[in-house]
C-alpha cells in the first residue's frame, strides 16, 4: 500500500502541474490591443553628399575630370524641381582680366554641371565673361555691330568666342548705358577665335548668332541662345554692359533677380519628382580657360534648391 501511495504522488504532481499550465494558457486569452497613430509633419529638406568637391593643378585650357554629388530627399514631400547656382557674381565683382592673382577669379566661374542622363551636356553653373573694351583696338580685326558698347571673349576651357553687346534704351540713369533695356543686342561668333576676320566678325549673320531677348531684371538683360557655341545657354548682360553671365540651371527668383525668365533654364531632376529617401545625382566638372593665373581660385559655393508638392 505504501509503495502504491509513493508511486501515486508523482502522478498527482504531474497532473497538478499540467492543470496549472493549462490555466496559465487560458489566462493569456485575457490580452488586449492598442492602436498606434503617427503623423509626419510636412518638411522640405535635402542633403548633399559629399559636402565639398576639389580639383587641383589643372592645366589652363583643360578640364579637371567629372565628379558626382548626390542630392538626397530627406524631407517628407516630393521634390519636383532641383536647381542650383554658384556665387560667381558676388565673388568676382571686379573685372579680373590682366590680374596675375588667381584669387581675382571665382572658382564657381569654372564649374560646370550636367544632368545625370545619357546624352546630356555640361553647362557652366554661372560664368562671368568680362568686356575687353579698354582701348578702341583692344581686339584686332574685330567687326562690330553698329552701336556696340562692349565686347570680349566667352571662354570654355580650350575655346574662345568673340561676343559684342549693343545697349538698349532708355539709357540707365546709374551706369549710363542700359543693357537690361529693350533693344539690347548680344551677338556671339560661331567659330573658335584664331585671330582672323572670320572668327572676329560679330556683325555678319554668316559668322555670328544673336541671343533671343527673354526679358529683364533691375540688373540684367536676359537672352537665350539656340545655335552656336552657347546653344542651350541663358546669357545675362549686366545693366552697364561690362560683363555677361552664362548659366543653365540657375532658376533664382529672389529680390530683383529672376534668372528663371529665360526659357533655356532647366532642372537637374531626371524624373517627374524625387520621393522621400530618393536620390538625384548631378555631374560636375571644372573647365579652366586659357589665361587663368596659377594658384587657388577664390573658393566658391554651389547652392542647391528644391521645390516640392505634397505627397499622395
Amino acid at each position: 500500500m505504501l509503495r502504491k501511495l509513493l508511486i501515486s504522488l508523482p502522478l498527482l504532481l504531474i497532473l497538478f502541474l499540467s492543470i496549472k499550465g493549462s490555466l496559465a494558457d487560458d489566462a493569456g486569452l485575457n490580452e488586449t490591443s492598442i492602436t498606434i497613430n503617427v503623423s509626419v509633419a510636412t518638411v522640405t529638406q535635402i542633403r548633399i553628399n559629399p559636402t565639398s568637391v576639389n580639383w587641383t593643378t589643372i592645366n589652363p585650357g583643360s578640364t579637371g575630370g567629372v565628379r558626382e554629388i548626390d542630392v538626397i530627399n530627406i524631407g517628407s514631400t516630393n521634390v519636383t524641381g532641383i536647381y542650383g547656382y554658384v556665387d560667381t557674381i558676388a565673388d568676382e565683382s571686379m573685372n579680373p582680366i590682366g590680374n596675375s592673382s588667381a584669387q581675382a577669379y571665382a572658382a564657381g566661374g569654372v564649374l560646370t554641371l550636367r544632368r545625370n542622363e545619357t546624352g546630356t551636356l555640361h553647362y557652366f553653373a554661372g560664368r562671368l565673361d568680362w568686356n575687353y573694351t579698354r582701348t578702341a583696338d583692344a581686339i584686332q580685326l574685330i567687326t562690330l555691330p553698329t552701336g556696340a558698347v562692349s565686347w570680349g571673349w566667352a571662354r570654355n576651357a580650350s575655346y574662345e568666342y568673340v561676343w559684342a553687346v549693343v545697349n538698349g534704351t532708355p539709357m540707365n540713369a546709374t551706369d549710363g548705358f542700359g543693357c537690361n533695356e529693350t533693344g539690347t543686342v548680344i551677338r556671339m561668333n560661331k567659330y573658335d577665335d584664331v585671330g582672323n576676320t572670320t572668327t572676329r566678325d560679330v556683325n555678319s549673320v554668316s559668322t555670328s548668332y544673336p541671343g533671343g531677348w527673354q526679358g529683364s531684371t533691375p540688373d540684367w538683360g536676359l537672352f537665350s541662345f539656340e545655335e552656336g557655341p552657347w546653344a542651350g545657354y541663358c546669357v545675362a548682360v549686366f545693366r552697364n554692359c561690362t560683363k555677361i553671365y552664362s548659366y543653365k540651371f540657375d532658376k533664382r527668383n529672389t529680390g530683383g533677380t529672376n534668372f528663371a525668365q529665360c526659357n533655356n533654364t532647366q532642372y537637374f531632376n531626371t524624373t517627374t519628382f524625387i520621393g522621400p529617401s530618393e536620390v538625384q545625382t548631378i555631374n560636375l566638372d571644372s573647365w579652366v580657360p586659357y589665361g587663368t593665373p596659377a594658384g587657388d581660385l577664390l573658393q566658391g559655393t554651389l547652392t542647391i534648391y528644391a521645390t516640392t508638392q505634397l505627397t499622395g
